[in-house]
């Protein structure tokens, strides 16, 4: 049975998306810059390695809208999005990784920029250890390679800033006024001897 694209009509509900329809059934939708892409229009007749093909890129085009849309929430990790794509959207293997690809190609992901940024923003508002911060990322699915390379460029001036303002919110505390209960509390959140004896030698 030959088969032949009937109709091409503008999807009201998403602007930019077009339903394409073949032997006169709505077979699949593409976007704006899909459908000008494939170079489709009503008449055409198409093979069923075509068809499949096409219907393969509109899955493509929904999971990456789909990300788009995980995206709105937040920056997020390569890992977290396949999970999400994959669990949460249910979209297939192969539609995930080509969704993901374009998503990194266009800037939208970025495992480096998401660590540093993390990293920053954890060091200004919620001072961790390395040890946390490294638990933090792995936990968020960044490779330990690039973990490492990140956490290797955090100084000992950085940790000793970061347990001087853990302490001094602890000290208020009485059971924290004890100063041995202090240091075996950091040292449990993954700070070394040495950062904090120079950090709480600065608090006298």
């Amino acid at each position: 049975m030959a088969l032949q694209i009937t109709d091409i009509q503008a999807q009201k509900k998403r602007e930019g998306y077009y339903s394409i329809f073949v032997n006169e059934e709505y077979s699949f939708s593409l976007s704006e810059l899909d459908l000008s892409a494939a170079n489709l229009h009503i008449g055409q007749t198409v093979s069923e390695e075509v068809l499949e093909e096409l219907k393969k890129r509109s899955l493509v085009s929904k999971a990456y809208n789909r990300a788009l849309y995980y995206l709105r929430y937040g920056p997020r990790t390569t890992a977290q999005m396949q999970q999400y794509l994959a669990r949460k959207a249910g979209f297939a293997d192969e539609e995930i990784t080509l969704a993901i690809t374009r998503l990194i190609d266009e800037g939208y992901l970025d495992d480096t920029a998401y660590v540093e940024s993390f990293l920053e923003a954890r060091q200004i508002s919620r001072p961790r250890s390395k040890r946390q911060l490294a638990a933090e990322l792995q936990k968020k699915g960044v490779s330990r390679a690039l973990v490492d390379e990140k956490l290797s460029e955090i100084g000992e001036d950085s940790q000793i800033q970061a347990v001087l303002q853990i302490a001094q919110k602890k000290m208020l505390l009485p059971r924290f006024q004890d100063k041995q209960k202090l240091i075996e509390y950091l040292m449990r959140q993954g700070f070394s001897y040495s950062v904090i004896k120079q950090a709480l030698a600065e608090l006298g």
